[in-house]
């Protein structure tokens, strides 16, 4: 119920009041199922999508290594869920222009879920998948240079 509340909250682009609910809910996995269960762990990942939402993607990192450390404790680091961390970081760093560390996790999580997908809908996996795609071309458009950079700058020096 206030997984809702908080969904449409975010949908609503009121994120004080998605993150009022996010952070309640939050306090009640941790007292009822610890710090180290995957409720947690979500409630951690759905906070930080809602500080990415928001732009604020070094606090949104806080809560996606949070989420992904507890989930590799969980799982294991050849789980589809671990992936789905991975590729949580991978759209922040992308967020964050940080082209290179957003290719390196996107990899990691596809590499996962190439070997592991079990667990997962084929609907998910396909829509990861096309995601990873999408995120891996920009980054290395992004990472490579490019055949401008080789050449000397064509404007006048008096431009």
């Amino acid at each position: 119920m206030i997984e809702g509340i908080i969904n449409s909250y975010q949908g609503l682009k009121e994120f004080s009041k998605a993150q009022e609910y996010a952070f309640k809910l939050e306090e009640i996995q941790q007292n009822m199922k610890g710090e180290k269960s995957e409720e947690y762990a979500q409630i951690l990942t759905k906070i930080g999508d809602l500080y990415n939402d928001q732009d604020d993607f070094d606090k949104a990192l806080q809560f996606f290594e949070r989420s992904r450390g507890i989930l590799q404790e969980l799982y294991g680091e050849n789980h589809p869920k671990f992936a789905i961390s991975l590729n949580k970081l991978a759209w922040a760093y992308f967020n964050k222009s940080e082209f290179d560390l957003a290719y390196e996790f996107n990899s990691k999580a596809m590499g996962i879920l190439q070997v592991n997908n079990n667990g997962l809908s084929q609907t998910d996996v396909e829509k990861l998948e096309e995601l990873a795609v999408l995120l891996s071309t920009v980054c290395l458009l992004y990472t490579s240079p490019s055949p401008r950079d080789r050449q000397k700058s064509r404007m006048p020096s008096s431009a």
